[in-house]
């Protein structure tokens, strides 16, 4: 070995170590401070809130505000009117406008009212608890004098009433106080939420109109702290990741709307109670993949059940019908293969990313868990590929000729 090979090899391993020394010590330091960089995580989310709102709004409707801004411009073109692009941008931010404060209209103006009664009805009213004990009566009419079927029998009703009865007193009534009277449970909260929500929007209006800059400024600080083929494999990650998060959050909010919205028509022609909160439960928990039809739909059927057990019949018929049009063409039509995950990976990123993070993550693990899964798999076929042994069948190979891989490795060098 050359005196320049050893200096080279010393210096390498020199840098290695430090690197590796370096990172222990910081994953060291965090442990040890973890609830105080918990705390000071947590700070600095509260206080970009508005930026958080903003960014999240803007990823959402970028699809219309990029419709938008192509179709006007080529009419202005075509009209020959002077700035047609500036004029093409203020068009897409005012449709956008448009678009978020008509949301926000029908969640404050509509939708909430009318969940808070349907909710203030379920938890004051005595008819559900008089048709459950009438429903149960009945069952035990016609079970008849057998006394251990009974017992049978009344144990199942007393564990589903109990049940129903906490998930009512607390679990739906939780829900109702966060609707009505905030995130923070007080007016303060109120206002701190709307005020945020307000910069939200004044933030995102920002971002589409200077999408551009941001996007090259971007670029251009990525391609001065790395070199053009690290910022070139990077930029290709963000835009497929884009493609497959994106993708499939915007779809699958389409989708559950129009699910909620085809439950909410029915549910109003067949004259079931409660049509508006349960169209709402069942548009929202239908954002979550595999699982998210049936937590809808369990609590809103043992609802109706004590209501009116037909109705409640009905829901579920209506329930089973939406899931097959969701399944098999408003879904595919939609979303068509946008993760690429077979239903292992499907379940398996659900259980973990809700084990992790409750709610939020059953919603947006699938995605988050695609993104990870194709950067993997890409990986693994261009090393495959550099190896020269993608042409492999690997569902029957028990092991590979080592010298040949190697050979062929070493004439794919020269």
């Amino acid at each position: 070995m050359t005196d320049k090979k050893k200096s080279f090899f010393f210096a390498n391993t020199g840098r290695t170590a430090l690197t590796v020394v370096l990172v222990a010590v910081v994953v060291a330091f965090a442990l040890y401070k973890f609830p105080l960089l918990l705390a000071g995580a947590k700070k600095v989310i509260a206080i970009t809130k508005p930026f958080i709102y903003g960014a999240v709004i803007a990823y959402i409707l970028m699809p219309c505000y990029n419709f938008l801004t192509k179709y006007t411009s080529k009419i202005l073109s075509k009209s020959k009117v002077k700035k047609a692009d500036g004029l093409s941008k203020v068009v897409g931010v005012l449709g956008c406008v448009f678009i978020i404060f008509f949301v926000l209209f029908l969640i404050a103006g509509v939708i909430v009212p009318e969940m808070a009664k349907s909710i203030i009805s379920i938890a004051t009213t005595q008819s559900i608890a008089q048709n459950a004990q009438s429903f149960f009566n009945d069952i035990l009419q016609k079970i008849g004098e057998n006394p251990d079927l009974i017992a049978v029998v009344t144990n199942i009703y007393n564990n589903l009433y109990n049940r129903f009865t906490t998930w009512v007193e607390e679990d739906l009534l939780k829900f109702s106080e966060a609707v009505l009277v905030g995130f923070s449970g007080s007016m303060i909260g109120i206002i701190g939420f709307l005020a945020n929500l307000v910069i939200g929007v004044i933030v995102s209006i920002y971002i589409f109109y200077d999408k551009e800059h941001f996007i090259a400024s971007f670029k251009k600080m990525l391609y001065s702290l790395c070199s053009p083929h690290h910022a070139n494999r990077f930029l290709e990650e963000l835009r497929i990741g884009d493609e497959i998060f994106g993708g499939f959050i915007k779809a699958k909010l389409l989708v559950s709307l129009i699910v909620g919205i085809i439950c909410f028509i029915v549910l109003t022609v067949l004259n079931i109670p409660f049509a508006l909160l349960i169209s709402v439960i069942v548009g929202i928990t239908n954002i979550i993949p595999f699982f998210g039809p049936w937590i809808g739909a369990v609590p809103c059927a043992l609802l109706l059940i004590f209501v009116d057990p037909v109705q409640c019949l009905e829901f579920v018929i209506l329930a089973l019908v939406i899931q097959i049009l969701d399944g098999y063409i408003i879904g595919p039509k939609i979303l068509g293969d946008s993760t690429g995950l077979s239903s292992f990976w499907v379940l398996f990123a659900l259980l973990f990313f809700g084990g992790l993070f409750g709610f939020a993550g059953m919603l947006v693990g699938v995605p988050v868990f695609a993104v990870i899964y194709s950067f993997i798999k890409r990986s693994i076929e261009k090393s495959i590929s550099k190896k020269g042994l993608s042409d492999v069948d690997y569902f029957s190979l028990k092991e590979l000729d080592e010298n040949a891989v190697s050979k062929e490795g070493t004439a794919d060098g020269n």
